[in-house]
């Protein structure tokens, strides 16, 4: 209904008193009733009592219907609660429910990415992601003036520290990464494929060979990352002035760990490359850690994961494979929700998607997206509907 344009909108009734009543919330169904012409017919049907609103909502007049539905069992590691619990659910989102039946999955960064390898078009979708320990080290000396150099030099410590740790750790491929390579292998086939499953000869310079001869430098890399525990030295700090010999240093480890290393044995084996006498002079503080994360292959979606990807590009070949560096999923593992690596790129050949990591511009393209972004609403869309 429409009002003079001089006169005043009329206001909500209220009482001052006491304003929530049943003969409240009745005056203002009226209320509405008399202003727009809409008669709410099943709003004034409810067993709340009023009374006990306070607080909770202003000008009450009555209740509106919303479906329940019946999720569970779902299992809850709360802080109070635990254990398997039915929940009723009340929504008008018609897949909130089943989703919630289905359990929660989740879809997180940095997988579906192609890799053109021996004419084949891969695309990895993590399953998987090595741990992280950040460790400093601080290095001790002896202070003293730069124009008499001495041998217990921070600096000089430090830089044994790094000459000592440069070196890869031996292989210890997973489960997750023989099932990788195995599978590539057998997609490329004949010599070429034969001799990527020489990846995980275990004897280093045959499985070096391989890989230096089926993988570009940047792929390469990737792929010894993959197949062991990683460190990687990437701070360094000492001195004050030119002409002061730094009593101290500072040496900052970037270490990433594949499932089954724990934080003990990677210090271990660090306190073992430094060697007795160096690893004296040092103390070695596990700043940061979080574990490896593994996710089952063996689900449905991932099933659709990778079926959606040859739906969209008929020469894909998804495969399932760890990540070498640490996402969200270190946060949801401990919620016990499934996570997979995926946000689909088609990549041109000659990028070098891997390098721009952290490197100088870096970027995906736009034709890239435009590819992924359509396979991420039929996922999604799929899933959940």
């Amino acid at each position: 209904m429409t009002r003079p344009a001089d006169q005043a909108p009329a206001k909500v009734p209220r009482e001052r008193s006491d304003d929530y009543t049943l003969a409240m919330a009745q005056r203002r169904r009226e209320f509405v009733r008399e202003q727009t012409g809409v008669e709410l017919a099943h709003v004034g049907h409810f067993s709340i009592d009023p009374a006990t609103l306070p607080g909770n909502i202003e000008n009450f007049m009555g209740v509106a219907q919303v479906p329940i539905g019946l999720a569970g069992p779902l299992h809850v590691r709360g802080e109070h609660a635990q254990g398997d619990f039915y929940v009723p659910m009340a929504t008008t989102e018609g897949t909130l429910v089943a989703s919630y039946n289905r359990g929660m999955r989740l879809l997180n960064e940095c997988g579906g990415v192609s890799v053109e390898l021996g004419g084949r078009r891969f695309y990895p979708i993590q399953v998987a992601e090595k741990g992280f320990v950040v460790y400093r080290i601080t290095v001790h000396g002896t202070w003293g003036h730069g124009s008499m150099p001495r041998p217990d030099n921070a600096a000089v410590r430090a830089a044994a520290v790094v000459t000592a740790l440069a070196e890869p750790e031996p292989a210890r491929p997973t489960p997750v990464m023989e099932r990788f390579v195995d599978s590539v292998a057998d997609e490329l086939g004949g010599p070429t494929g034969d001799l990527a499953r020489r990846i995980l000869d275990p004897d280093p310079r045959r499985a070096d060979d391989a890989l230096e001869r089926v993988c570009d430098p940047t792929m390469a890399r990737a792929a010894r990352a993959l197949l062991r525990d990683t460190i990687s030295p990437d701070v360094i700090a000492a001195g004050v002035k030119y002409n002061v010999i730094p009593g101290v240093a500072e040496v900052e480890l970037d270490c990433r760990t594949v499932p089954g290393t724990t934080e003990a044995e990677l210090r271990a084996r660090i306190v073992e490359r430094l060697g007795g006498e160096l690893a004296g002079h040092c103390d070695i503080e596990a700043v940061n850690v979080g574990p490896a994360v593994e996710t089952s292959s063996d689900s449905d979606l991932y099933r659709l994961l990778a079926a959606t990807l040859v739906e969209h590009d008929p020469e894909a070949v998804p495969l399932p494979v760890m990540a070498p560096f640490a996402t969200d999923a270190k946060h949801t593992a401990k919620l016990g929700v499934p996570t997979f690596g995926f946000s689909p790129l088609r990549l041109d050949p000659a990028e070098r998607f891997l390098d721009r990591f952290h490197g100088v511009d870096e970027r995906v393209s736009l034709e890239a997206l435009r590819f992924g972004l359509p396979i991420l609403y039929d996922v999604v869309r799929r899933y959940c509907g």
